[in-house]
């Protein structure tokens, strides 16, 4: 059972990172921080 943890938590520690920096670089982009502008509101004049 151990060894088999230990595998695991070593293999899913790259993945996670690399899932993290995905994700931040996505958020970032362009077509997700447009909407977000003073009209992203649909009760905006």
């Amino acid at each position: 059972m151990l060894p088999a943890a230990t595998l695991g938590f070593s293999v899913m520690a790259p993945v996670a990172r690399m899932v993290r920096l995905t994700m931040l670089e996505i958020l970032e982009s362009d077509y997700v921080s447009m909407p977000r502008g003073p009209r992203a509101c649909r009760g905006a004049p």
